[in-house]
């Protein structure tokens, strides 16, 4: 959201109701920052608010009077909401940030995506905790070597 709607509202519960609203009418996911020594989230950080669809990002961008955001934005979005569908997600930052970080179905291991959606990407080499392996996805690189593949062949190979 942008500065001008945050400022007009009074209050965070505030914020977090319309956030709710909008998680629960499907229109937003928030992802929590997860702890990658325990593979648990930590509610108390900072949360990231990713709009599920395209067309709505545009929507928003028009009613707060902002600019629509660039497609590295709405990529990471789709990819955070559709992973989000079959996994339990969140992201981790300190002086680095991995864009997401999926739970296994047994909870136990982690990993994480950095979606740079442009040519030419470098992968993003990091362990940290229970995440042992980051994934790069990128607008048209396939290298599965490096651990870099498309967005569009990730989507795909989901369930």
């Amino acid at each position: 959201m942008s500065a001008k709607v945050l400022q007009a509202v009074a209050s965070k519960k505030t914020v977090f109701r319309y956030l709710d609203i909008l998680e629960k009418l499907l229109l937003a996911k928030v992802l929590y920052f997860i702890e990658p020594d325990e593979a648990s989230f930590n509610y108390s950080k900072q949360r990231k608010v990713h709009l599920t669809d395209p067309l709505v990002y545009s929507a928003m961008a028009s009613w707060c009077m902002t600019e629509r955001p660039d497609d590295s934005v709405l990529a990471e979005s789709i990819v955070a909401s559709t992973l989000s569908k079959h996994l339990e997600t969140g992201y981790w930052s300190n002086s680095r940030e991995v864009d997401i970080v999926a739970k296994s179905n047994r909870g136990r291991e982690l990993l994480g995506l950095e979606v740079k959606y442009r040519h030419h990407v470098s992968p993003l080499h990091l362990s940290v905790g229970r995440m042992k392996n980051v994934l790069t996805l990128s607008r048209l690189d396939f290298e599965p070597e490096r651990s870099v593949i498309p967005v569009s062949i990730f989507l795909a190979l989901l369930p």
